[in-house]
């Protein structure tokens, strides 16, 4: 599992994550003022997801695990989801790369 650090209070942010296999992901994270909430881009070889709204999730990207190597867990100090730019600065919420693996062991716990 590792922490995506570096996120910002900045409403845009697009970075490369290198996976356990050395794939390269991509996400763009953007913060929708208007609705209070965050959605995500993530890109992964051929496979593109689009505004995917950040919730609280072992794995917010469940759904692809037949696709995916790997999974985002999204994590809150309160249970709440993210609704605010400074969320991550703050340290309210936390966001990580889970490898296949761990995906596998989530999804044991889940059932």
């Amino acid at each position: 599992m590792i922490k995506l650090s570096g996120l910002t209070d900045y409403p845009a942010q697009k970075f490369t994550l290198v996976g356990e296999n050395k794939e390269q992901i991509g996400f763009l994270f953007r913060y929708m003022a208007s609705q209070n909430l965050l959605k995500i881009d993530v890109s992964y070889g051929d496979f593109e997801a689009k505004g995917i709204i950040l919730v609280n999730s072992p794995n917010l990207l469940r759904q692809w695990r037949n696709i995916l190597p790997f999974g985002l867990m999204v994590a809150s100090i309160d249970t709440l989801d993210p609704i605010y730019l400074n969320d991550f600065t703050e340290g309210r919420m936390s966001v990580y790369l889970l490898n296949a693996q761990e995906v596998a062991d989530f999804e044991r716990v889940f059932e």
